[in-house]
């Protein structure tokens, strides 16, 4: 179950159809401590079952002893489920080892649909993907610029791109490597598409592997 926690009662009501919609995954939900419990035995058995906490940053709680990031730090570490932060605030958004993420308000909202609809048929932990919040349904095109980036930053921009590469498997190795810590759900087919480039070449330069990885990148973007 998704909890969501927002006390701006105007922004709950015109989100109602989609919250609804997705009912069997998703609840808006406040923090009402008993005060014989501690925080976190609260939270521990009243979200038991909780998959991903949503919350206001500017949430405000009924006691001055509970904070924002006394409850991220239990929901992180004690649940060791993801915490999404959100705020009108916070200018687009960011994640973090796909647990601790930060987004606009406005934005997360907007993504919601795409984001449940998702969850509802992928609900495993380990099937989470934030980047759905942050990108809606082109989040898979906005992966695929990224890895263009973080590719060109971490090779093509400290090369010589002229230069023979001494060992394109190690290469290889070390790319997937880079892109499976940056991108949690990254998709499958642009590894596979890393593993299986071969050459009849002896030799590879790396402005040729450039031009193959750009190729398999832009057949994705294609099929998208």
């Amino acid at each position: 179950m998704i909890y969501i926690f927002d006390d701006r009662s105007e922004r709950c009501k015109s989100n109602m159809p989609t919250i609804e919609k997705y009912s069997n995954i998703i609840k808006l939900s406040q923090i009402n401590i008993d005060s014989s419990k501690s925080l976190n035995e609260y939270i521990l058995n009243t979200y038991y079952d909780a998959t991903c906490i949503i919350f206001h940053r500017s949430y405000v709680f009924k006691s001055n002893e509970i904070t924002l990031n006394s409850i991220k730090t239990i929901v992180l570490e004690e649940l060791n489920i993801p915490f999404v932060c959100f705020s009108g605030g916070i200018e687009h958004g960011n994640i973090h080892n796909n647990k601790d993420i930060e987004i606009n308000a406005e934005i997360m909202y907007s993504n919601l649909d795409s984001f449940l609809k998702h969850h509802q048929t992928h609900s495993d932990i380990s099937n989470f993907n934030a980047e759905i919040l942050l990108w809606g349904d082109n989040y898979k095109l906005n992966q695929l610029l990224n890895i263009q980036n973080i590719i060109a930053e971490e090779y093509f921009l400290t090369v010589n791109i002229e230069d023979t590469i001494e060992d394109l498997e190690i290469v290889k190795r070390k790319i997937i490597r880079l892109l499976e810590k940056s991108f949690p759900n990254i998709m499958k087919s642009i590894i596979k598409g890393i593993e299986d480039i071969q050459t009849k070449q002896r030799n590879i330069r790396w402005i040729d592997f450039r031009g193959i990885l750009q190729e398999n990148i832009n057949r994705e973007k294609i099929e998208l």
